[in-house]
Order: structure tokens, then sequence, then C-alpha cells
């Protein structure tokens, strides 16, 4: 199986709202959340036209999904800070 790694909150969010599932939404290196997706031809396309703005999702859920993703992100990273 293949994997395609995002670091952008924003492409994450944008792809799970597409309803493409993360099956890590975090891994550090660092101080960086990685975001990891099974690699497929849809995927490729998607990733492609949310660089090439050709892409549209609904804007609230959009909203939604970056806002509970950025949520886990700062919590996650607080637990690191206590070890």
């Amino acid at each position: 199986m293949k994997i395609y790694c995002t670091r952008s909150l924003y492409e994450a969010s944008f792809l799970i709202t597409k309803g493409f599932k993360a099956f890590s939404k975090s891994r550090f290196e660092g101080w960086k959340t990685s975001f990891l997706f099974e690699e497929t031809p849809q995927l490729s396309k998607a990733v492609l036209d949310f660089y090439n703005n050709r892409a549209t999702v609904k804007a609230k859920s959009f909203s939604d999904t970056y806002k509970r993703l950025k949520k886990k992100e700062h919590f996650i990273l607080l637990q690191k800070d206590t070890y």
C-alpha cells in the first residue's frame, strides 16, 4: 500500500471533507503534525484539484473539519509538552 503524507492542515481538512479517511491523523516529526492517507488514483486527482484550485467542497463541512483537526492538533501538542 502506498502512503500519501501531508503536513497541510488545509489539505487534510479538504481530503477528509471529500470522504478520504486519514489512517493516522497525527504523527510527529519534530513539532509538525502529519496526516497520512492511502494513496489512490482518486486521492491523487483530489490533491491535484485542490492545488489547481478546481476542487469544491461544502464550506461549512470544510470549516468544521478544519476546526476539529486544529483542536486535536493543539491538544496533542499540549500533551507532548507534559512529557
